[in-house]
């Protein structure tokens, strides 16, 4: 747990080399995964559900025949983006 009065009592070197022992520890690299695998969910479910929205539009009668298996394979794919975007090296 963050001790906040700790930080309400200690000089700004104190929490600059605070903060530069934590950059570069596994806790961060997980912690910018983590918030990474959000976003890109949230961004990817979103695009998703636009799409599915789009389909009803423009062809409702095949989008009331779809199978769930089709829904599913969509679902399945969007995580596995979400997924993929924080793992991936940028470089």
């Amino acid at each position: 747990m963050y001790n906040v009065s700790w930080s309400i009592n200690s000089t700004s070197a104190e929490i600059i080399g605070a903060v530069e022992t934590l950059k570069s520890s596994w806790q961060a690299y997980l912690g910018g995964m983590l918030y990474i695998l959000g976003f890109s969910a949230s961004m990817n479910h979103l695009i998703y559900l636009g799409l599915q929205r789009l389909y009803a539009i423009r062809w409702p009668i095949n989008y009331k025949h779809q199978s769930s298996n089709s829904l599913y394979v969509g679902l399945g794919m969007t995580w596995f983006f979400s997924l993929l975007v924080p793992v991936v090296p940028s470089e």
